[in-house]
């Protein structure tokens, strides 16, 4: 069997939302088997000579995978919870079939299998090849059969691991109380919605996203200067600079856990630092781990049309339009959508993505037909002018835009002259 080398983000066994996160590179796992079929060596019920211990693991597999199961299916409509929008978007997220959710459950045997498979510093699990909700097994007397087998260390309570889909695994989800285990979900599923750089610095990013939603240290403040000047990691780093306690603390985490070096090599790094350091509170394109808001990055970065960006933004929740439009995200979108469209049509997906007030009742296909005729050197200008007669006095404010108004003045101005320009200008209400 392939040997697994993607990148994986693992969480820290605490069973509660106070575990932290954390990710590193993890190194000749077990490849996922996307067709989830366990080979003829599991068995159902044991009939070897610790069979009673691999019953009770099978069950075990059975009460984790129904708990995962049941809180998910609880979660879709579960709108009140400290985690805001962010828990039952999760929840619909794994329902979608986005990201594959696996419980994973301790073997009978699990120190001696992680031993056998090299791995002698983790513990072995099963459940790693098939989605909830069904159950699965494992090979009962063969310790170096890898089907359905996964090599975690002891503190690890879950992780998310990068492919075509992304896996995300709970372990032993049936022994976490249940607010933990909805913060742990949160906070993975937030690993795949925010679409990542995989640089040292994306890596980082994506963890004080993830972690601040999760909710694992809102018990320290987030006000700006809250942050303890005298604080210093376990090796002694005085850690000077942040903004607020709760960012520090995140830092901090990272630094301590041991798994995630490269936050040492950021902090080693001047520039870097600097830059770390002005992440006060979380910012990304998809903090409330909607799966419509995903559908609409999916759009605008797979390079599809502005009407097919439209359509699929015609399908966010009022929740989702309100995330897009908060401090957190705006930005992220506006740079997103400018990189991408300019002129009308820029102000179109802006307003379809509730970012454009008071756009309301405009018509966006016609100034962008007529965009693009004042554009075009073969314009037909019976055609033009048949067009800009169907403005409606809501068309002609949006063009008076300060943002409209200089380009469209411009390509009026490079393309009519004298009478015909300020006859031009007038009609387009831009003659002001």
């Amino acid at each position: 069997m392939a040997e697994h080398a993607a990148q994986s983000t693992h969480a820290e066994n605490t069973r509660s939302n106070q575990g932290g996160v954390h990710a590193q590179d993890d190194k000749g796992q077990p490849a996922l088997d996307q067709s989830a079929e366990i080979n003829a060596s599991v068995t159902a019920t044991g009939s070897g000579p610790n069979a009673a211990a691999y019953n009770q693991a099978r069950e075990a597999h059975r009460r984790d995978v129904k708990r995962l199961d049941d809180t998910i299916a609880a979660g879709l409509n579960e709108h009140s919870t400290s985690y805001g929008e962010a828990w039952p978007n999760a929840a619909a997220w794994l329902r979608a079939g986005k990201t594959k959710l696996v419980a994973l459950t301790h073997t009978h045997d699990a120190a001696a299998r992680a031993k056998a498979l090299g791995k002698a510093d983790k513990l072995a699990m099963f459940g790693f090849d098939t989605a909830i909700p069904a159950d699965s097994g494992y090979a009962e007397t063969d310790l170096n059969d890898k089907t359905n087998i996964y090599c975690a260390k002891p503190t690890w309570g879950g992780f998310r691991m990068g492919g075509s889909p992304s896996v995300i695994a709970i372990i032993q989800a049936s022994t976490y109380d249940l607010n933990g285990l909805k913060g742990l979900i949160v906070h993975e599923v937030q690993h795949d919605a925010d679409h990542h750089p995989g640089s040292q610095m994306g890596s980082y990013q994506t963890e004080f996203r993830a972690y601040w939603i999760q909710q694992a240290m809102a018990h320290h403040k987030a006000t700006s200067g809250s942050a303890d000047p005298n604080l210093t990691t376990q090796d002694g780093t005085k850690l000077t600079g942040f903004d607020n306690r709760r960012q520090q603390a995140i830092f901090k985490h990272l630094w301590d856990c041991g798994s995630y070096d490269y936050v040492k090599d950021l902090w080693k790094d001047a520039a870097l630092r600097q830059q770390l350091l002005a992440q006060k509170t979380p910012t990304g394109t998809n903090m409330v781990n909607s799966p419509m808001i995903d559908d609409v990055f999916l759009a605008l970065n797979k390079g599809q049309s502005a009407d097919a960006v439209i359509a699929a933004a015609r399908k966010l929740t009022v929740e989702d339009l309100k995330a897009l439009g908060s401090s957190q995200m705006r930005g992220e979108w506006e740079a997103l959508i400018n990189k991408r469209f300019s002129g009308p049509t820029r102000m179109r997906v802006l307003g379809a993505l509730g970012m454009e007030p008071g756009a309301a009742g405009v018509q966006w296909g016609l100034i962008e037909q007529i965009y693009e005729q004042l554009q075009s050197s073969k314009a037909n200008e019976t055609k033009l002018n048949a067009l800009i007669g169907q403005l409606t006095q809501a068309d002609r404010a949006i063009l008076q835009r300060a943002e409209m108004k200089s380009e469209w003045k411009g390509l009026v101005e490079k393309r009519f002259e004298g009478a015909a320009r300020a006859q031009m200008l007038k009609a387009l209400g831009l003659d002001q």
